[in-house]
């Protein structure tokens, strides 16, 4: 029985992880500060981080839409 109590335990916290983060990602904000959290939260949850080129691109293509 304890092993079913274990496994709802884990349940209930990966429901609520992904209810904190759906909300995080709906947060108030400018857009651009909602834009970045969600690229953030994808990417911790990927488990990859973007690399120093692919931030520089990022940047780039930023400069280019002002």
């Amino acid at each position: 029985m304890s092993n079913w109590l274990f496994a709802l335990v884990v349940l209930a916290f990966g429901v609520f992880l992904a209810l904190l983060v759906d909300r995080m990602k709906r947060s108030g904000g400018p857009p651009l500060v909602r834009k970045e959290r969600r690229k953030w939260l994808y990417f911790w949850f990927l488990g990859r981080f973007p690399t120093a080129e692919e931030i520089r691109e990022e940047e780039r293509e930023e400069e280019e839409r002002r």
